[in-house]
């Protein structure tokens, strides 16, 4: 039974009648998707009192103005509140959040009877309030619970607590679980108390997910954020997009993770994509044959947030995760590279040098365009010495830059070594000579009194070489000193003598 109790006045009545009248249409709407109106053996209805707002109590609420909304607000009290009511303070969320949420939902299930509001807009218009301001959370802290405007604080209990839950039900994507979440909950704590903590772990089991990330920074952490996306298109059928985010309060809630909705809009039609944030400046590669010509974030307004700027082929520079190397006693160096945001590299090219100031490329590589892109060069262990390593990073506009240098010790059990015999000689000195890797030496010939007598180049390979150097011959008798170099760096000296 129904029942309004309003004052005896032909115009008031005949002014708020229509919206009166939705109230019947309210119940069973709601008995569907919370379970059966909890004072059904009782009644429901209204009494008229000149009062600001509306004041639920079971199976009556009291207000003044009729407006639709606030009819669904004080209605929603039945489930959330008075059925089952907030633990403390700290979660008047469960009462107020809900009953927000229970104007959405009417508007939304019955839009007949609100033929001038739009369920998207009016969600938009919580969003609006919520960030008219940088901070608050949905938990009212033990700080203020006796302050009575921030327990019933319209932006953050109400408004916030009701965009929380419409991104909560998005979070499941699931109406029917969602519902049936919140039925279950009604059953387990009716004519009781509850708070956010029970039903956090309602909608886990429900859901099957971890939810600690979505309470700590909807519920109990503060602020929102704000999307910033580059989009463009590495190759004609696909797309990608870089999704940076920055927090309004950054020091209390640094990044707010979960399901984000995307619009990529097109002359050849749009295309819906949900995407999951776990990171900041995260890519998302898809395949998409069409042109972009831009992206609209969070276009039904599940989530509470603001659209900084939409880009369309700003270039991102490669970002290199890890760039390091190890050196192994079989005399090969083994350098990893990894990387990100590397959809405008053409190619890599990883040098050396022995000095750190001349280098050579000894290997390149093509990108892979991954989200995270990983790379192994395996580089012979040169005569057993240290190296410097750098990547050379080529764009594809032909423009290069630099990694940072690293520098590998050798920790190569192969080392050079040198002898001669026969020593001392007449002619026919056979230098025998051990190499780690193939290489040219030089060979510089000193007299007793350190005067150069002449130079040799030589290639030799690597493991055993032996060869006469019969350049010897010419010289006469005497003590020389054989100087051997590579890449102008002094390996060994050999003293020999001739007689």
């Amino acid at each position: 039974m129904v029942q309004h109790y309003i004052a005896d006045n032909t115009t008031y009545f005949n002014t708020n009648k229509a919206n009166i009248d939705k109230t019947p249409a309210f119940i069973e709407k709601m008995s569907e998707l919370f379970g059966l109106y909890p004072f059904y053996n009782e009644k429901y209805g209204h009494c008229q009192a000149s009062i600001g707002g509306g004041m639920e109590h079971q199976t009556m609420s009291t207000m003044n103005g009729f407006g639709a909304t606030l009819i669904a607000h004080e209605l929603g009290h039945q489930w959330w509140g008075d059925a089952v009511t907030c633990s403390s303070w700290n979660d008047i969320w469960i009462n107020e959040g809900f009953a927000s949420y229970c104007e959405y939902l009417m508007i939304e299930k019955l839009p007949l009877l609100f033929p001038t509001t739009n369920a998207v807009t009016y969600m938009n218009s919580y969003h609006t309030s919520v960030m008219s301001l940088p901070t608050g959370s949905v938990f009212v802290p033990d700080a203020s619970l006796y302050d009575e405007n921030r327990i019933f604080s319209d932006r953050l209990s109400y408004k916030k607590g009701s965009a929380i839950i419409h991104n909560l039900r998005f979070e499941m994507q699931s109406d029917s679980t969602f519902f049936n979440c919140l039925k279950n909950f009604q059953v387990q704590y009716k004519n009781g108390v509850a708070g956010a903590i029970e039903f956090k772990a309602k909608a886990e089991q429900f859901s099957g997910k971890n939810l600690t990330n979505f309470f700590n920074q909807w519920y109990y952490g503060e602020g929102y954020p704000t999307f910033n996306i580059t989009y463009f298109k590495p190759t004609a059928d696909t797309i990608m997009l870089l999704v940076n985010e920055t927090a309004s309060a950054p020091t209390i809630t640094p990044f707010f993770s979960g399901l984000l909705e995307l619009k990529i809009t097109s002359s050849q039609g749009d295309t819906t994509i949900i995407v999951n944030l776990s990171g900041n400046n995260q890519i998302f590669k898809l395949d998409y044959a069409k042109n972009p010509s831009g992206i609209v974030v969070d276009p039904n307004n599940w989530m509470l947030n603001k659209t900084g700027t939409i880009t369309n082929g700003i270039v991102v520079p490669v970002s290199i995760l890890a760039f390091n190397g190890t050196s192994g006693n079989d005399c090969y160096f083994r350098i990893h590279l990894q990387t990100t945001d590397e959809f405008n590299v053409s190619s890599y090219e990883l040098q050396s040098s022995t000095d750190g100031l001349t280098y050579n490329t000894i290997e390149t590589a093509t990108p892979t365009r991954q989200l995270t892109n990983n790379y192994s060069f395996v580089v012979e262990d040169r005569m057993g010495m240290g190296q410097y390593f750098r990547m050379k990073i080529i764009h594809v506009d032909g423009s290069f830059t630099y990694s940072d240098l690293i520098t590998i010790g050798s920790n190569c059990k192969t080392s050079f070594s040198i002898s001669g015999s026969p020593n001392p000689f007449q002619e026919g000195l056979t230098l025998s000579i051990n190499m780690t890797s193939q290489a040219t030496l030089t060979f510089k010939v000193l007299n007793s009194i350190g005067q150069t007598v002449f130079v040799k180049n030589k290639l030799l390979n690597r493991g055993f070489n032996s060869f006469v150097f019969s350049e010897m011959d010419r010289l006469p008798k005497g003590q020389y000193n054989i100087i051997v170099y590579s890449d102008q760096q002094q390996l060994q000296t050999l003293r020999v003598i001739k007689k």
